[in-house]
């Protein structure tokens, strides 16, 4: 998905939801550089060019621009190894079928307890290609899809192909402070927040500091990743009335968890169970170095 050069429409469903939407991918010696259009719903184009991203909102009236986080594959985090990702899930072959008129080997990943979900890959036989993935909840139910409808592979990718068909003129541009992304680095975040119990195979991947859109203010954000799934985790510091999560709360696959520690409001959020997203949000604690976290 990222060395390939591709024109391809897929689709994404989730429960009674479907969207449509079209992706051109480019990889070349200067980077990756993409664009995806809405085919469903109101239009709207995001546009990955190198180290920013550009989401173009005509029902806003607005262009959202921001640094790109680290890329990992669809399904790994390269910080993981294959060997402690086995811990935890099962690997096993479950059979060919063809998608998007390609010949497809299927890979079906099993949790092995209950705080992650299950997956089933569609792979292209000739290249590896992801064609259609499954994400299994804990019940075995299908929870949402994506599903290629039609894969181009292609030698060169046009530039004109990748630059959006839908007007920035008279739009409000909103772009992350320089201090957040300059030269694409991020700025690390307060190493005094921690996550002191999560699930076994959670590892902490990405500390940083983000800046709110629109007031520039700066939250606590962590990455937990077991090699497939990942928790975000945001930290702001409460003011006035502003009504926060408590508790738990989902929407389709994805689960969150809010909590308040340290005069901060805690959210932790993932496509992973419920369980997961409460045991990492109940585990945050703010502890000064050198004092002793077990305390």
């Amino acid at each position: 998905m990222q060395t390939l050069n591709y024109d391809a429409t897929f689709v994404y469903m989730q429960g009674r939801q479907l969207e449509a939407m079209r992706i051109i991918h480019k990889s070349d010696a200067d980077g990756e550089r993409e664009r995806m259009i809405s085919l469903s719903g109101m239009p709207r184009e995001i546009i990955r060019d190198r180290g920013r991203v550009a989401c173009v909102l005509p029902d806003r009236s607005s262009v959202m621009v921001e640094r790109q986080r680290a890329r990992t594959p669809f399904v790994g985090d390269a910080q993981i190894s294959s060997e402690q990702v086995a811990r935890y899930y099962d690997f096993l072959l479950a059979g060919h079928d063809r998608m998007a008129g390609h010949d497809a080997r299927v890979i079906a990943i099993r949790p092995k307890d209950q705080f992650r979900y299950g997956y089933r890959l569609w792979l292209d036989r000739a290249t590896g290609m992801l064609l259609k993935s499954e994400l299994i909840g804990t019940d075995g139910a299908v929870l949402e899809q994506v599903m290629l409808t039609n894969l181009k592979l292609l030698d060169e990718v046009p530039s004109a192909a990748l630059e959006p068909s839908l007007g920035g003129e008279g739009f409000v541009w909103h772009q992350e402070p320089k201090a957040a992304s300059d030269m694409g680095r991020a700025v690390e975040g307060d190493r005094n927040w921690k996550v002191t119990r999560p699930p076994a195979g959670f590892v902490l991947t990405l500390r940083e500091k983000l800046s709110l859109p629109g007031n520039g203010e700066q939250i606590e954000h962590l990455v937990l990743a077991d090699g497939l799934a990942s928790v975000s985790v945001f930290i702001e510091k409460l003011k006035g009335s502003k009504q926060m999560l408590k508790g738990a709360s989902h929407m389709g696959a994805v689960n969150a968890y809010g909590t308040v520690v340290s005069g901060h409001q805690v959210t932790a959020v993932g496509e992973v169970p419920q369980a997961t997203v409460s045991k990492i949000g109940q585990s945050v604690q703010y502890i000064p170095n050198g004092e002793d976290e077990r305390q």
